[in-house]
């Protein structure tokens, strides 16, 4: 705002009338109220001397957004005007790309590709990543779902394999690949492995739970929230109730390396750590593990190896070391 003694006010889009000088966090909080405008951070700078003030506002969200509209017939002073510059262009996902599974590969798909055309997000879609990938002769039965995943329009899409009679699309089946023609600074498309699969047996039923982390205190002078699991009883019957006389049984897991253990693997060096290293589990050895491989990555990496199969990985700096700290830990019941 440029004037002699700036007064009055103004409004954006179709918001209260705002006083000149209003506040970074009043105008936060008028602009987030507004429907086209969702979350966002304001700075303001102080005052030039004649009553200007210039606010920095920050879009969380969306993408690259529209140039806000002003309405500054409420303003007061001698050649008052306002002027919005767009400082930092946003960015934002846009484009296309196609996955590939087994030899064979999909038609290309929208940035924002619904997971099924009957979707409510759907629009005006012609084609959605269920009905892409079940084209495909290598796939059979499958769900998708989507949901955002940042503040540049990314998308995830969720993708189950069930069981079918095409053998590359039962059991623990490969990774899905991907192509893309993006835009975006940044713009990929990663594909990772949730939930490894297994093929369904008449006779075999695979179990795995996750205990729970946490405990209930009292307000007492010294909170208790019982003593350490020393096992686990798995115990399986016919019946909803566990009354029946005929098949029933169970199974004791009380392993200590099962209940309890975590193996920590630290890298460190005297200055910054580079390159590369491996592991080695029952004899096997894995393939080369970027010192900044993220933790997906570096399960990926694990759970190639014919011996292990379900694991969790987490990974942060050290606090002393100047390295990488990752847990991992296996479950043989899972």
């Amino acid at each position: 705002i440029n004037g002699n003694k700036v007064g009055g006010s103004f409004k954006v889009y179709d918001s209260y009338w705002l006083d000149y000088d209003i506040s970074a966090a009043m105008l936060q909080e008028e602009l987030e109220a507004l429907d086209e405008v969702d979350t966002v951070t304001v700075a303001r700078s102080d005052d030039d001397g004649y009553g200007g003030f210039s606010w920095t506002i920050t879009f969380e969200t969306g993408g690259d957004v529209d140039m806000l509209e002003l309405d500054t017939t409420g303003l007061t002073g001698v050649g008052v005007s306002m002027v919005i510059e767009e400082v930092v262009k946003g960015n934002q996902v846009g484009g296309q790309f196609r996955l590939g599974f087994a030899g064979e590969w999909t038609d290309l798909l929208d940035w924002n590709a619904p997971a099924t055309l009957a979707d409510a997000d759907a629009g005006n879609a012609t084609l959605s990543v269920e009905d892409a990938l079940q084209a495909l002769t290598t796939v059979g039965r499958i769900s998708v779902t989507r949901a955002d995943s940042d503040s540049e329009n990314g998308k995830v899409w969720s993708i189950t394999f069930q069981e079918t009679e095409i053998e590359s699309n039962t059991g623990d089946v490969e990774l899905l690949l991907a192509e893309n023609q993006l835009t975006g600074v940044g713009a990929t498309v990663y594909v990772q492995e949730v939930t490894k699969g297994s093929e369904a047996t008449s006779d075999q039923l695979a179990v795995s739970f996750t205990p729970p982390m946490w405990c209930s205190t009292s307000q007492v002078k010294q909170a208790h929230c019982g003593d350490p699991i020393s096992k686990y009883v798995i115990a399986w019957d016919i019946t909803s109730d566990f009354t029946s006389s005929g098949i029933a049984d169970n199974v004791t897991l009380d392993d200590p390396e099962f209940l309890y253990g975590v193996q920590i693997i630290h890298t460190t060096g005297e200055s910054e750590v580079t390159g590369t290293f491996q592991l080695s589990y029952n004899g096997e050895v894995t393939d080369s593990i970027s010192a900044s491989a993220t933790a997906p990555e570096f399960r990926g990496i694990l759970e190639s190896l014919p011996d292990i199969n379900t694991l969790q990985v987490s990974r942060e700096y050290s606090k002393t070391d100047s390295g990488v700290e990752v847990d991992v830990s296996q479950s043989k019941y899972s």
